[in-house]
This record gives structure tokens, sequence and C-alpha cells, in this order.
């Protein structure tokens, strides 16, 4: 049970980190490639300070896999520790 009470406040963190960020602008940036480059302005969590990133659509999609696997592997890893 204390493993479990572990994991659901790291579960919320790293939700809340995921969704902390602020998005200012969003622009389409061609890099003389066939892949386009999308850019957003962020807010890091815990900075006021914005903070130009530019991803591939591919790059985007992949981030979102990992975290939503994260996600996964933490619920997974806390109902086998609730089993035991």
């Amino acid at each position: 049970m204390s493993a479990l009470r572990l994991m659901l406040p790291v579960a919320v963190l790293l939700v809340a980190g995921c969704a902390g960020s602020q998005h200012a602008k969003t622009a389409k940036v061609d890099n003389g490639k066939n892949d386009h480059l999308i850019c957003d302005y962020e807010k890091p969590l815990g900075s006021m300070i914005t903070k130009k990133v530019c991803r591939t659509r591919e790059q985007i999609k992949a981030a979102e896999r990992d975290g939503q696997d994260d996600i996964h592997r933490l619920q997974n890893t806390a109902q086998d520790n609730n089993g035991n």
C-alpha cells in the first residue's frame, strides 16, 4: 500500500508537468527538408521565461507516446503493488 501512496503522487506530478507548459504562439517553419518544424513558445514548469521550442510532427507524436507509456507503466506498477 505504501508503494501505491508513492506512485500516485508521482503520476499526478507527471501529468501536471505535461500540462504545465504554456503555449503562447505556434508557427510552422520550413527547415529546407520535407519535414516541417512546429515551433511553440513554452514556459517551462517553474519558470516565468518563455522558451522557443521547435520539433517535427514526428517528434511531437513520439513525446506524447512516451508520456502515455510512462503513465501506463506507473499505473500497472501501482496495480501490481496493490495486489501484493
